[in-house]
């Protein structure tokens, strides 16, 4: 971003050194602007996009590593639970 903001100030002193009416100028460096403004909105959105599917892959492997992880406690309970019942039922 600062590269780009770098440039349209160089492009700005260009226009302003340019051999025409100083509505002309204006006029120049109004579009100017909207185009760079349009070119940092679409920067920002791409990197929003971005910033949005790295949290989405990160929170789906967070996902996935809870789901194996009750699994296997899951299975390690039930495993448990087996083995309590069949000392209970020795003992009765």
């Amino acid at each position: 971003m600062a590269a780009f903001q770098r440039l349209e100030k160089d492009v700005r002193r260009v226009i302003l050194q340019l051999d025409e009416r100083i509505e002309i100028k204006l006029a120049l460096i109004e579009s100017l602007g909207k185009i760079c403004n349009f070119e940092q909105q679409l920067v920002l959105e791409e990197y929003d996009k971005f910033s949005t599917t790295i949290v989405q892959e990160k929170q789906e492997e967070i996902n996935r590593r809870v789901r194996e992880e009750l699994g296997s406690v899951s299975g390690h309970l039930e495993l448990q639970s087996r083995s309590t019942a069949q000392a209970v039922a020795e003992l009765i």
